[in-house]
């Protein structure tokens, strides 16, 4: 039943906050700032990946969802690393408090990349009221929760999933600019 009403509200922010926000699909080559939804478990996977935006120049934000007992290593490879743990997080750990979301709305971010592959409701809050100008990931509960999104994946790697996001939307760039 919980699980019901916290995605109701998450709808009802998703609606509001998409009304406010202004919508723009970016050029890959002109994007500045990056934030990523992810959970703890994928950390490793998607280092990488993190290195190389870094390396690109682009502001790297990390939003983690650690469900474990374990700290993130805070020489991971980000601008800055926002942590959701269970100290704050609400209503049997489904719901970010108002601190985490006042931390989330403050990372200047353009671009907000979801590279769970499950759904985690406090992450699905925190893209529901994003105000970044694009949004991608993967399609949960055929939301209208990104503005450019793939089918779900068969394989449980966020880095598989970055790695897709990246090319298509790298893809969509060469194509616009051939044009």
């Amino acid at each position: 039943m919980l699980s019901y009403l916290i995605k109701r509200k998450i709808k009802k922010l998703l609606k509001n906050t998409s009304a406010r926000r202004q919508k723009r699909f970016w050029d890959y080559r002109e994007v500045d700032s990056i934030a990523f939804l992810t959970e703890q478990s994928q950390l490793d996977d998607l280092r990488p990946l993190m290195r190389n935006l870094l390396d690109e120049g682009l502001q790297v934000f990390v939003v983690v969802l650690n469900t474990t007992k374990n700290s993130i290593d805070w020489k991971y490879p980000a601008t800055a690393v926002l942590e959701l743990t269970s100290r704050n997080l609400l209503w049997r750990k489904s719901w970010p408090d108002k601190e985490v979301k006042t931390d989330f709305m403050a990372i200047p971010a353009k671009i907000l990349c979801d590279l769970t592959t499950k759904e985690y409701l406090p992450l699905l809050c925190l893209a529901g009221i994003s105000m970044a100008e694009m949004k991608l990931g993967i399609e949960k509960n055929s939301w209208p929760l990104y503005d450019f999104s793939l089918a779900p994946l068969h394989s449980e790697s966020s880095s598989e999933l970055a790695e897709n996001l990246f090319f298509y939307w790298r893809s969509i760039d060469i194509k616009d600019n051939n044009s």
